[in-house]
């Protein structure tokens, strides 16, 4: 958000940007209403925001850096809390959504993942509309 990265890795600075944009997403979904079952989703999705942005913060030793360990932690909570951002989601703020899951269900999943086979139909017969 500054643009003082303080000589941090690049993975670092990607992930801070993923959590601001999640933190915003979660505020907006509690300004617009989160009631009821919401309300644990809500609460589920700020805790792997909190983890992910402690572990952003924190100070990498080397080992962490060649295990890989502290970017699996950011981004295993970042990956949860997008997760259940999208279930807060309203609807018509999932409608142009469909492209930008696609593009990370093809990331994170093999092609021949039965999960991103029904993804691809279903968006293709939707217009790519989720």
């Amino acid at each position: 958000v500054d643009g003082e990265g303080g000589g941090r890795a690049a993975w670092v600075e990607r992930a801070e940007v993923r959590v601001v944009d999640g933190e915003g997403q979660l505020a907006r979904a509690e300004r617009i209403g989160v009631a009821g079952a919401d309300e644990a989703v809500a609460e589920t999705a700020r805790a792997h925001l909190r983890a992910a942005r402690a572990a952003v913060e924190r100070r990498h030793g080397p080992w962490a850096r060649v295990t890989g360990a502290a970017a699996d932690r950011v981004f295993s909570n970042l990956h949860r809390a997008e997760a259940q951002l999208l279930r807060l989601a309203p609807e018509p703020d999932l409608r142009w959504r469909g492209a930008v899951v696609l593009a990370q269900a093809r990331r994170h999943l093999d092609a021949s993942d039965p999960r991103l086979r029904m993804l691809e139909e279903r968006l293709a017969g939707a217009g790519q509309v989720l």
